[in-house]
């Protein structure tokens, strides 16, 4: 899935894209495997220092799996 299909459709179910969604999406996009939500964090937060790692994400990912 390309980055602006994958913009569509969040926002068709009432998400918001933000930098850091586009950017969550591009990772995912270009792995050559699922990557953790540890590594994902670690790439994300080079873009955006601030990010913080909830918890409660690496949860509903975890659930996924």
């Amino acid at each position: 899935m390309r980055t602006d299909e994958a913009a569509k459709q969040l926002r068709r179910q009432g998400g918001r894209t933000t930098p850091q969604r586009r950017a969550l999406v591009e990772l995912l996009a270009g792995a050559d495997r699922p990557p953790t939500a540890p590594e994902l964090h670690t790439r994300l937060v080079q873009q955006f220092p601030d990010m913080a790692q909830d918890a409660s994400i690496s949860e509903r990912i975890g659930d996924k799996e």
